[in-house]
């Protein structure tokens, strides 16, 4: 009885993901064509629908441009950039976008920590982020392991201290 459930739940998140999937496939050929109030349309019921990427924001930001909408457009390109900061064609678009608003506004400069920082921020993606930060947690433990089961009073200052700095 629970197998026959568990089929039927995958069946249908698979029709579903497709159906999400399909939307999102319509919404490129429409923009293919030149149609792009109804490619922004179909983009926009995916993400009604729960889904989001950086591709798919990236996608409705280029159809808000086309259509003349740029405060649109660049919203949707920071959407992007928020899901893949080091993407460069999300940057160019969102740099390019900035340059054919009415109002040019200067940005006030940054206070170089804070420069520094986002230097290091956007440097990795999400998904590398979440990499370093298992990889730095395993390391820690392995270092603790070896404090708490060391002999030598040398090793144990040092893996203690060092895991103190990966945690």
């Amino acid at each position: 009885m629970k197998f026959k459930r568990l089929i039927i739940l995958f069946c249908f998140l698979a029709l579903s993901t497709f159906c999400l999937a399909a939307d999102g496939l319509e919404g490129d050929a429409f923009y293919a064509k030149g149609q792009y109030k109804e490619a922004i349309a179909s983009y926009q019921s995916v993400i009604n629908g729960g889904q989001q990427s950086a591709a798919l924001f990236y996608n409705l930001g280029n159809a808000y441009f086309k259509s003349g909408e740029l405060p649109s457009a660049i919203l949707y390109f920071e959407k992007a950039r928020l899901l893949s900061p080091g993407d460069e064609d999300i940057n160019h678009n969102i740099r390019f976008a900035s340059t054919r608003t009415v109002d040019k506004i200067e940005e006030a400069p940054q206070f170089f920590l804070t420069k520094w920082w986002n230097g290091i921020v956007l440097r990795f993606s999400v998904d590398n982020w979440a990499i370093i930060a298992v990889v730095t947690l395993i390391t820690a433990s392995i270092l603790l392991i070896t404090y708490f089961f060391s002999l030598k009073p040398a090793i144990k200052k040092v893996s203690f201290f060092l895991a103190i700095a990966f945690l």
